[in-house]
């Protein structure tokens, strides 16, 4: 399903109770698409928006409007098809295993103007005693503000394709995978080895971060430091998940 954009600018006409015509032209619009039509006025702040469904314009070559001077302002009707209420929502299902705490390896996968970026990432805090799912990591990544510390991903779109204060355009043409991998599982009752699984997962980190600039090139992945050298123990396990996140990322796109 896609969303296809039509503009039109309207001159009402002068004269009380006299209309003008409008076209749209709905040709390329199929059943499983939603029309939006942008109307604005160029002498008033007249602007509305109006939602097709595609099924409903698909067999047309062209839907019309009316535009019709009145005394509160103008009155637009339309002819053709009829615009639905509301439009589609933005449906966001939060699943029950994105909020499982545990020693996470993550890998943010982005495509834009198809091409791959990565930004690879771990849980496992160095200050407390706990590891939350890379479910409370995804507000922090898209914080637009400059003093955040935890917006690596906004930082490398910034970074990478020199964005400037109009960074909200380009993450609406972006689309974010989380591939999240859970090490180990994290126990409330025995933290005991916090700190050896939270090095183990960095390690895997940092050896992910090394595999994935040498397979995909250092410009497409936004890490910009390993947080440990020593990770040679590990690298089976970070090869293992390249691998992973490869096949992952070629199966998105034969699907």
């Amino acid at each position: 399903m896609a969303e296809l954009l039509r503009f039109h600018t309207i001159r009402p006409p002068e004269r009380l109770n006299s209309s003008v015509n409008y076209k749209v032209d709905t040709q390329k619009v199929t059943p499983d698409d939603t029309l939006i039509v942008n109307i604005t006025d160029e002498k008033s702040d007249y602007a509305r928006t109006f939602y097709f469904n595609g099924k409903d314009v698909a067999s047309k070559d062209s839907i019309h409007f009316k535009v019709t001077k009145i005394i509160e302002g103008i009155d637009l009707e339309w002819s053709g098809a009829k615009p639905t209420l509301i439009p589609e929502p933005v449906i966001i299902d939060l699943k029950p295993e994105w909020f499982k705490m545990g020693y996470y390896v993550y890998v943010v996968a982005m495509k834009f103007k198809k091409e791959n970026y990565f930004y690879i990432g771990m849980t496992g805090d160095r200050k407390h005693k706990t590891a939350r799912s890379p479910f409370y990591r995804m507000s922090g990544h898209f914080s637009l503000l400059e003093s955040s510390t935890q917006n690596q991903v906004i930082k490398g779109i910034r970074r990478n394709f020199e964005v400037g204060t109009d960074i909200e355009k380009i993450l609406g043409e972006m689309k974010f995978t989380y591939y999240a991998y859970m090490i180990t599982p994290f126990d409330k009752a025995d933290t005991s080895n916090h700190d050896a699984n939270r090095k183990h997962a960095e390690s895997i980190e940092s050896s992910l971060i090394h595999k994935m600039k040498d397979g995909f090139g250092s410009q497409f992945v936004f890490n910009k430091n390993q947080s440990t050298k020593n990770f040679n123990k590990v690298d089976a396990i970070a090869q293992e998940l390249m691998i992973d996140v490869k096949q992952r990322i070629k199966s998105k796109v034969s699907n």
